[in-house]
């Protein structure tokens, strides 16, 4: 998981992930996360989850915004997700399909 970030009026999120290495067959999808609101508790809750089934080296993108075009430039490794940022506290959890082993990094662009 990622650390905390807020969104204080932003309309979405572009997710980098770069992939430099693999082992065997890894699975790895980006999920976008809000935090629960309330005091009470510190849950939090997956609103977009990706599809890409990353499982080769290479650059992939995630994108979260609402009224996104659903092709964005030349990226060839890229999938959008029609749904605006919700204000608050959000972070990016990556979901490894397996025990293989991956090697990537992963950085993130707000959309205004």
């Amino acid at each position: 998981n990622s650390a905390d970030f807020n969104n204080h009026g932003w309309r979405g999120v572009l997710i980098f992930v770069d992939v430099t290495a693999i082992t065997a067959t890894p699975v790895l999808n980006v999920a976008i996360q809000i935090k629960d609101p309330s005091a009470i508790t510190t849950d939090y809750f997956t609103i977009a989850t990706s599809t890409l089934n990353i499982a080769a080296t290479g650059e992939y993108v995630f994108m979260l915004a609402g009224g996104a075009a659903t092709e964005y430039g030349t990226i060839a490794a890229m999938e959008v997700a029609q749904l605006p940022l919700p204000q608050g506290t959000w972070r990016v959890q990556m979901v490894h399909g397996d025990a293989d082993s991956i090697t990537y990094s992963a950085g993130y662009a707000m959309i205004a």
